[in-house]
């Protein structure tokens, strides 16, 4: 049972083109290596396999199976934080992500906000953390603080605890590419502290809130246009309508680029929302114009990137090009499920379909993902089954919306997946 859970764990919710098709020997992540050295490790990646796999057969025995490992994952979690000896911390950190996932996927709704009891966890166990950890594992920092402030976009309020103080990883010089990330990060704490400030009703005056958004406009149209080469992406277009946003998708040079990628372009579409509120109450009608009409056009240009990059993050040139096949052939033979990873991109899938003048076609094309998804991967999730649906906008309050469509209501539940990007739970309810 665990090689079943550990298969469908990689097979779905990888991003890498090459899953289920290469022997274990060719695989180059180390965090997947892992799961073969690491039997606890492994056993709690199968219980969320088995987890979404049970849901999808409706299987009683293999959700049994997926509790079972999980509830032994706790368990050594437990006792590992209680000995006195020295434990793992990178194996210990990944263990509390897997259940933390395990949560999430399990979408049991007596524990909706389990996963953030863990998150809390693994943040505490970070601060108790030798600093040399973060020195020889940067971009385990860097992805946990993407995970906290996306959390933050989704629930508002005060400035986290969690992101209070934080300091940029030690970064190597051979890995200088990945200095972006960082950069992008204090951009978008930037933000976040804007938001913060704003939700506590202060009394600072909306056009210097407007000129803190709109600096951090400037700082993020600055990012993009100064990233390394490893951060680019060959644009290609294919019949597939259906699979893909326009039929339009994107080769990627490297997988770590496009995560962040994916994190600059939902930041961004949040930055301009902000910025269309702040500039409606502006007193200069002329600016106020300027400044909303370029939000407009930038929100409705990331919301369109975010669905092409989402159904883009299975296609590297470097893993497609193993077995000697074309990306566009790999995908019409099956050897990969379509859309394979977009779990992890969930969230900003969600803030592209509730974006502020997006098109009914980007909506409804979310909403058919997500019911993929669903049904392949999450089927907890569940995405409503009529014909016409009107996504309400997300507000910066990080409130749950509802949108009555007949006797249906529409509810975007929007949550964090804790290992490489965050997930949104539609669910369709009578």
């Amino acid at each position: 049972m665990d090689e079943l859970g550990l298969h469908f764990f990689v097979y779905h919710f990888s991003t890498y083109a090459w899953a289920g098709r290469c022997p274990p020997q060719n695989i180059t992540s180390a965090f997947m290596r892992r799961f073969g050295e690491d039997a606890t490790l492994g056993s709690a990646a199968a219980s969320v396999g088995l987890a979404a796999l049970s849901n999808i057969r409706k299987d009683e025995a293999i959700l049994r199976g997926a509790r079972q490992r999980y509830g032994q994952a706790i368990r050594i979690i437990q006792s590992t934080l209680r000995s006195k000896t020295a434990y793992q911390l990178d194996g210990t950190i990944k263990i509390i992500l897997m259940v933390a996932l395990f949560e999430i996927v399990d979408a049991n709704p007596t524990s909706k906000l389990s996963w953030i009891v863990h998150l809390q966890g693994a943040a505490a166990l970070r601060n108790r953390s030798p600093r040399g950890f973060f020195t020889k594992n940067h971009r385990v920092q860097i992805m946990f603080t993407f995970t906290w402030i996306f959390k933050y976009f989704q629930t508002g309020g005060p400035f986290p605890q969690e992101l209070e103080g934080w300091a940029a990883p030690d970064i190597p010089v051979e890995a200088n590419d990945d200095f972006p990330a960082v950069s992008l990060i204090e951009i978008l704490l930037k933000f976040i502290r804007l938001r913060a400030t704003l939700a506590k009703g202060s009394d600072q005056p909306m056009s210097s809130a407007l000129t803190e958004a709109l600096a951090c406009e400037m700082q993020l149209e600055g990012w993009s246009t100064s990233l390394p080469a490893k951060f680019g992406y060959r644009e290609k277009a294919s019949t597939d309508t259906s699979q893909y946003f326009y039929g339009h998708f994107h080769l990627y040079e490297d997988v770590w680029a496009s995560r962040i990628l994916i994190h600059y372009l939902a930041g961004r579409l949040l930055v301009n929302e902000l910025i269309l509120h702040l500039a409606s109450q502006s007193d200069a009608l002329i600016e106020q114009i300027l400044q909303t009409a370029h939000a407009r056009r930038t929100i409705i240009q990331m919301a369109g990137d975010i669905c092409v990059a989402a159904a883009s993050q299975p296609l590297f040139p470097e893993y497609i090009s193993l077995d000697g096949r074309d990306y566009m052939s790999l995908n019409r033979n099956g050897a990969m499920p379509p859309l394979s990873g977009v779990f992890m991109f969930m969230y900003p899938l969600a803030v592209a379909a509730t974006a502020t003048g997006v098109s009914d076609d980007l909506g409804e094309w979310v909403l058919r993902t997500l019911d993929h998804i669903g049904k392949t991967m999450v089927p907890r999730v569940h995405p409503p089954s009529t014909p016409k649906i009107h996504l309400k906008r997300l507000y910066f309050s990080g409130k749950k919306e509802r949108t009555h469509t007949g006797q249906k209501t529409l509810e975007v539940n929007i949550m964090s997946v804790m290992t490489n990007g965050p997930v949104a739970a539609v669910e369709d309810r009578s």
